[in-house]
């Protein structure tokens, strides 16, 4: 085997790191070598290391690895109070405070602690955590590395590469490397990928070779042994430093592992620190595309997981054992087993829930849900003190849970509302929520509470950018594609024009769909009353300028205003105007052209029901029976068929006995605009038992 000899790579600049006193920001693109440079400095024990890792677990992960680096007790400590605390990291970075000490903290990959997830929801989810955990490691750390921005009070050091040596020799071939360390341009990450090439098939890469990168990777790849390959998934797999004596461990059931760990690092496919195992950068984004199919990557997130449930069943436990097998049994998609190992938080299953609710597995992300959902539950069923799984996890899980069982066709929309409801409760700053909550209702025809709805929303969301995507443009989108014309028209209001691309393009599609029109049996502005038509009448919109003109054809009414809901409402004062008018002139007053006007007009719109002249009384007033339809009771007036014909529902705010037997009872039912009752019943009072020789009196006299 061609021995390799390893350089400083930037002799000038790891002097000045050794030498700094106050807060150093070590900056470079990815490859660059800041790890190395870190991990020199890191063997002082004047110093702690701690490399942030990706993934949704973050958090969790930092502050477990961070305890472990300051010992037993720490680790212990801080795992306690992360358990204690799912949703809030500060209890267990106050133990890290403690235990740090006098000791100066390295972070690696600082980056990674700002970075947003791939969905903005995950990232609002989750900020308030990763900022907590990101203002701590910048408060305490004396050196760390990024890509690009640092903290203010940090002092720069960018890595410069002109000046730099080549990081690895090959003994015998100093002429080859030398023109390979130019002809990559001295980018330490192609050039150790172009020296993994020559080492494993015995050819240097030509210029050609080194201008399709990926393709000198899967090259790589596909010369290497499989069972080295399987070393490096599953470094990938496990996504951060792997402690050196638990990966050799774990190396050690797999045949040849050892040999493959060798060869894999005396061949420069992984990097080899003094205390842990890494892929570098190219290989860690390269490697999962290389992992043929999804299937494929479960089984090494498996093996991961059986490797490190098998760990915590010895006697002393590594709570960072417990949080891996939790980690890899979510990424292998095995949700039962990975609640065995819940302890820390709930982030990987909310984002495993996500993941499968965008592939169309709805099941699945059902599952993820509904976890979090029970551990929350019995979290606080065993300590009413306890925040269970944290409230804006539980608003998001329960979202989701009833979002995917009505995409799964497993519940009705009025469930799916209600689980909308709760959500909002739980977790009011999202946007999104509540838009879903105000077109659930709008589509169940709740056009009152909708509208109460929105205007809350508003009072809840201060983020001014996710009112105006969400609560405007988001649902005026979602209500037009569902042909609620009239109601994305009152959700749009009178606002011009829109800053956020989503409401722009709902403003667009709603000016068009009101130039071709719609049909409507009832059209609504508030404050005014709805308007009933007896037949679908054709409603137009027409842009004039800054200005639009409403049309309702078959009436023959126009109206114009500076918005579209201005003009409907133009247009309806002056329909409703011209009905009242010409309902309470006498008849024999009346032109000819007028009283035909009247019929026309007396054709079309439903007059009772519209109010023109008023509305009925509210409430009317009922004797009857308690009787029990599915799994509630509803109220039956005399002369009605149980289940069949006449019956009301009761408003959840009123106290039902038990067993209601054949007791009479009065009831105040609602009504609708014309004075027909419709429900649900305001008030009941039990009037006795089952004679009901007076029903009749009393109907009569609760009737006026």
């Amino acid at each position: 085997m061609l021995a390799v000899e390893r350089h400083v790579l930037y002799p000038a600049d790891r002097l000045r790191l050794r030498r700094a006193q106050g807060k150093t920001a070590v900056i470079g693109p990815p490859g660059r070598g800041k790890t190395a440079l870190l991990a020199e400095l890191a063997s002082r024990d004047e110093f702690v290391a701690i490399t942030v890792p990706h993934g949704a677990d973050q958090v969790e992960r930092t502050i477990l690895d961070l305890g472990a680096a300051l010992g037993a007790g720490a680790r212990d400590a801080a795992a306690a109070a992360l358990e204690s605390n799912l949703a809030d990291p500060q209890p267990a970075l106050d133990v890290l405070t403690a235990a740090l000490g006098a000791r100066r903290l390295i972070v690696d990959d600082f980056d990674l602690a700002q970075r947003q997830f791939d969905s903005p929801e995950l990232s609002d989810l989750m900020t308030p955590s990763r900022w907590s955990l990101a203002q701590w490691l910048s408060a305490h750390a004396a050196v760390l590395s990024t890509w690009h921005s640092r903290p203010a009070d940090f002092e720069p050091l960018y890595l410069d590469l002109a000046n730099a040596t080549a990081p690895w020799q090959i003994e015998g071939h100093d002429r080859e490397t030398s023109a390979l360390w130019q002809a990559t341009a001295h980018e330490p990450e192609t050039y150790r990928l172009a020296l993994s090439y020559f080492l494993v098939t015995g050819a240097f890469p030509t210029e050609e070779d080194l201008r399709d990168i990926e393709a000198l990777a899967t090259a790589t790849w596909a010369a290497v042994p499989e069972s080295v390959c399987e070393v490096m998934a599953l470094l990938s797999s496990y996504d951060a430093p792997f402690s050196k004596p638990t990966f050799e461990l774990l190396l050690d059931r797999l045949q040849d592992g050892s040999w493959a760990l060798d060869y894999a690092r005396d061949n420069l496919l992984i990097e080899a620190g003094p205390t842990s195992y890494w892929l570098s950068p190219r290989w860690h984004s390269m490697v999962p595309q290389l992992i043929e199919g999804r299937a494929r990557r479960q089984t090494h997130h498996r093996r991961l997981a059986s490797f490190f449930a098998e760990l915590t069943r010895s006697t002393a436990v590594d709570p960072r054992w417990i949080q891996a097998a939790h980690r890899h049994y979510v990424r292998a998609g095995e949700c039962r087993k990975a609640m065995e190992f819940v302890r820390f938080g709930v982030a990987l299953l909310l984002e495993a829930g996500r993941r499968a609710s965008i592939d169309g597995g709805h099941l699945l992300a059902i599952d993820y849900y509904s976890s979090v959902l029970d551990l929350d539950d019995r979290l606080r069923r065993l300590d009413p003190t306890h925040a269970g799984v944290g409230p804006r996890n539980r608003g998001y899980a329960q979202h989701y849970y009833h979002y995917n069982r009505y995409k799964a066709n497993l519940e009705d929309i009025d469930q799916t509302e209600a689980g909308y409801a709760r959500s909002v409760e739980d977790y009011p700053e999202n946007a999104l929520f509540w838009s879903r909550l105000i077109v659930a209702r709008m589509q169940r025809g709740r056009w009152e509470e909708a509208l109460a709805t929105h205007k809350r929303a508003y009072d809840k969301v201060q983020n001014e950018s996710a009112r105006e995507k969400h609560l405007l443009g988001r649902t005026v989108l979602k209500l037009v594609e569902r042909n609620l014309d009239n109601a994305a028209i009152v959700i749009w209001g009178d606002t011009p024009r829109a800053r956020e691309d989503k409401a722009e393009e709902a403003r667009y599609r709603l000016v068009q769909r009101g130039l071709q029109g719609w049909h409507a049996e009832v059209l609504s502005v508030p404050p005014l009353p709805d308007t009933y038509f007896e037949r679908a009448v054709r409603v137009e919109f027409k842009p004039e300028g800054e200005r639009f003109r409403c049309r309702i054809k078959d009436c023959r009414v126009d109206g114009t205003g500076p918005s579209m809901l201005a003009a409907l409402r133009t247009a309806l004062e002056t329909l409703r105007a011209e009905l009242a008018d010409l309902g309470r002139t006498p008849a024999d007053v009346l032109t000819p052209q007028q009283r035909m006007r009247k019929r026309e007009l007396s054709n079309i719109v439903d007059v009772l029901e519209s109010e023109i002249h008023g509305r009925g009384p509210m409430h009317r007033w009922y004797s009857g029976h308690l009787r029990r339809r599915g799994e509630r009771l509803v109220f039956v007036p005399f002369g009605g068929i149980d289940e069949i014909d006449e019956y009301y529902e009761i408003d959840d705010s009123i106290a039902l006995p038990a067993d209601p037997g054949d007791g009479l009872f009065e009831a105040k039912v609602k009504t609708g605009r014309s004075g027909v009752p419709v429900g649900p019943v305001v008030e009941l009072e039990a009037l006795g038992g089952p004679d009901r020789g007076r029903w009749e009196e009393l109907n009569q006299q609760w009737r006026r």
